[in-house]
């Protein structure tokens, strides 16, 4: 499996928290990668960093949001931008490194998802087709330089059945 650095996602990230005014995530400490060959059937997950690797190592909280590219490039733009407030929404308000399951309380992540996408299309106005074609085409334009110089995945061979 290949880990590629995403920093088009990194930005598409750092934006989607800037207009849904998620002040708890700091996202200097949120390191964004691509994968290749992955068995996972998700689109994306996100790893946090437990307390005690926080405290022996003597690090700050942190959080690695991996997207399976197999998977996520097939993704409209705006199913992506989905899959990452979905990601987002399993980092705790106070940024300790655990992660927050898809039930808890009232809350259901699935649920607050779909919110806060129109939300986020309500703050930036649904006119600004140009905001959104240019983050679109930045986004895309970084998916494929990834993808071009990362190794292709192994492929499954079928046996016949006889």
């Amino acid at each position: 499996m290949n880990w590629i650095d995403a920093p088009d996602l990194k930005k598409e990230l750092e934006d989607i928290v800037e207009k849904l005014g998620f002040k708890h995530i700091k996202t200097e400490r949120i390191f964004c990668f691509r994968t290749r060959g992955a068995k996972a059937r998700a689109y994306a997950r996100i790893w946090g960093f437990p307390k005690i690797f926080q405290q022996v190592l003597g690090v700050e909280p942190a959080y690695v949001i991996e997207v399976l590219s197999e998977k996520f490039n097939r993704l409209s733009y705006d199913e992506k931008r989905k899959v990452i407030i979905h990601e987002l929404l399993h980092i705790p308000k106070n940024f300790s490194g655990s992660l927050l399951p898809h039930k808890y309380g009232h809350t259901r992540i699935n649920r607050d998802v779909e919110k806060l996408f129109k939300q986020l299309l309500e703050v930036e106005g649904k006119g600004s087709g140009f905001r959104n074609l240019t983050s679109m085409l930045r986004f895309s334009k970084e998916r494929i330089y990834a993808d071009l110089f990362a190794e292709s995945p192994k492929k499954r061979v079928r046996r016949k059945r006889i």
